[in-house]
């Protein structure tokens, strides 16, 4: 990553060596940082209405265990990440897709998570599911926690998988049987709601 100062001016002053200088800085470095500012703050404040319920077409129970808490008696962010995985897993061994060092494996190529709510251990957690896009060789999910059987999700989040062929381990389309799988809960069922 490329810094924003040259490497000549990133140093460290200590104190009794009198007042750290003033640098020059050039318009353009200015217009940079003001733009990576408004950058920054314009990913923060856009934020994506919180998931319900009804958007998702396959759901499965969490149990909590006693090591996704953390100090702060809630369940530790980095566990969401582990839930999205796990659910996602879940629903792709539903079926035998022939996934496995012979028939090809999804690998994660990127993730993400909003966090709206807590979630302490004595919640019920339940995963909601559904895929947002899929492509040649990779499809997009998006997924969403929901406690106690609440309608809006206490977090929600993004995983993207990439399927990459046995032999040459790289991306190639996705087995028919595959695709047809993950188109099946691209749309909802005429009930709105389908559990897993």
């Amino acid at each position: 990553m490329q810094s924003l100062y040259p490497r000549s001016r990133l140093r460290v002053w200590r104190c009794g060596r009198g007042p750290a200088p003033k640098w020059e800085v050039s318009k353009d470095e200015r217009i940079f940082v003001a733009h990576a500012c408004a950058t920054a703050v314009a990913a923060m404040t856009e934020r994506r209405p919180t998931e319900r319920r009804q958007a998702f077409a396959w759901f499965t129970a969490v149990s909590l265990r006693w090591n996704d808490i953390d100090i702060f008696g809630h369940v530790n962010n980095a566990r969401y990440y582990e839930f999205f995985d796990s659910t996602v897993l879940g629903f792709l061994h539903q079926k035998e897709l022939g996934l496995g060092r012979d028939g090809g494996a999804m690998v994660v190529v990127e993730n993400g998570c909003r966090f709206h709510r807590e979630i302490i251990f004595t919640d019920r957690l339940e995963m909601g599911l559904r895929v947002e896009s899929i492509g040649t060789s990779s499809v997009r999910y998006r997924l969403a926690a929901f406690l106690n059987g609440s309608d809006e999700a206490t977090a929600d989040g993004h995983f993207i998988h990439v399927f990459l062929d046995a032999a040459s381990k790289r991306p190639a389309p996705f087995p028919a049987s595959l695709r047809a799988h993950l188109e099946s809960i691209m749309t909802l069922p005429a009930s709105g709601v389908a559990h897993g």
